[in-house]
């Protein structure tokens, strides 16, 4: 048997508990009767159920702290064989195609990451010899931002995908660890006595059982330094309200409203600094995905003015291999300005499908 047949034989004979009795994770609140909604279940509904750790599944909303979370919970064996061979795989909407072969050296600017990197520095110094930690980066959005703008820091990262964890290693010099982050872990001998001075969990926390929120949020503060920060983005869900505003929920397991964030970190430990939505607006974004008929199929590639493709096809095709790297850089570069400034992620305040944290060490006076 091979060892992807033995894996998947584990998760699927792994049983998640037993439905919860409405007590919220965050909060604590005992409802008299627990909300229930259906879990929505479209991204991964072709995934066979040894595969699929999502299926059976209710949403429990606390109607306190508008928190909300998938039971019963998932068992751990299951997401990790999910997410080791299914999530970032070929067939998902999640794929991530790392093309190393043509890869300068200068990455992609993603509006995002930029956001994240520029919030942090209003709360904290970034100084070269500085280090900062990706959980679930992906290919890397968030180095290539450090890169430009808190240059000479050192790159950690906790990511299990074998693909982009290499990548990582090989192009952006990332200190890779290759396990996935979740409570109880002994992250610290992972990282050894390293500890960050900036943390970046996006888009993460809420791919993890909802009745670990907390424990995920306790574990990332004990690599947090003492004068550090978190940077902690997730999907604006807050169920009390948008819950007819939903076409999928896999493969998230907890959805936070801003109130819930709060309070899950602050019972991690952590005093929260900002906390307000962002990017794009729930109108607009409602309105677009109900019209989109391919809506969860598919990823759209962000665009490259068509003036940039032209000027880099006139190039000449034999140039010194270094001239070659800067022009492109360079094109790529006000390419990327461009849609940095249209971007809704550089957008705060009101109805907004994300939410935006920056947390530090609740006994730091700074």
């Amino acid at each position: 048997m091979s060892s992807r047949d033995e894996l998947l034989l584990t998760a699927a004979t792994a049983a998640g508990t037993p439905q919860s009795d409405g007590a919220c994770p965050v909060c604590s609140a005992q409802p008299e009767t627990p909300v229930r909604l259906s879990y929505l279940e479209q991204d991964f509904n072709h995934v066979p159920p040894a595969e699929n750790p999502f299926s059976g599944r209710t949403v429990l909303v606390c109607q306190q702290c508008g928190f909300g979370w998938a039971d019963p919970p998932a068992a751990w064996d299951r997401l990790q064989a999910f997410y080791r061979l299914v999530y970032r795989h070929v067939g998902s909407v999640n794929v991530d195609a790392v093309d190393t072969s043509t890869f300068t050296g200068l990455g992609p600017l993603d509006p995002r990451a930029v956001a994240h990197v520029l919030l942090a520095k209003m709360f904290t110094t970034l100084a070269a010899g500085d280090a900062a930690l990706d959980i679930g980066p992906g290919q890397g959005g968030s180095f290539h931002a450090l890169a430009r703008l808190a240059p000479g820091m050192t790159h950690w990262a906790f990511e299990a995908d074998r693909v982009a964890g290499r990548f990582l290693q090989q192009k952006l010099n990332v200190q890779v660890i290759p396990e996935m982050f979740r409570p109880g872990m002994a992250a610290q001998p992972a990282c050894g006595m390293q500890r960050f001075k900036l943390i970046i969990m996006s888009h993460v926390a809420e791919h993890f059982n909802g009745t670990d929120a907390v424990a995920v949020f306790q574990e990332a503060r004990t690599l947090l330094a003492q004068d550090g920060v978190l940077v902690c983005e997730v999907p604006h869900n807050d169920w009390r309200r948008y819950a007819g505003m939903r076409r999928n929920d896999s493969p998230h397991l907890a959805f936070f409203s801003a109130e819930a964030l709060r309070q899950g970190l602050i019972r991690a430990g952590f005093a929260v600094k900002f906390l307000d939505t962002c990017g794009q607006r729930y109108d607009i974004w409602w309105a677009a995905t109900s019209a989109a008929p391919g809506y969860g199929t598919h990823k759209e590639r962000p665009p490259r003015s068509a003036w940039i493709k032209r000027l880099y096809k006139s190039l000449p095709g034999r140039m010194p291999r270094t001239v070659e790297r800067w022009a492109n850089d360079a094109l790529l570069l006000r390419g990327q300005m461009d849609r940095m400034w249209r971007s809704d992620e550089l957008n705060y305040g009101g109805e907004r499908t994300c939410l935006r944290v920056v947390a530090a060490h609740a006994d730091n006076n700074q």
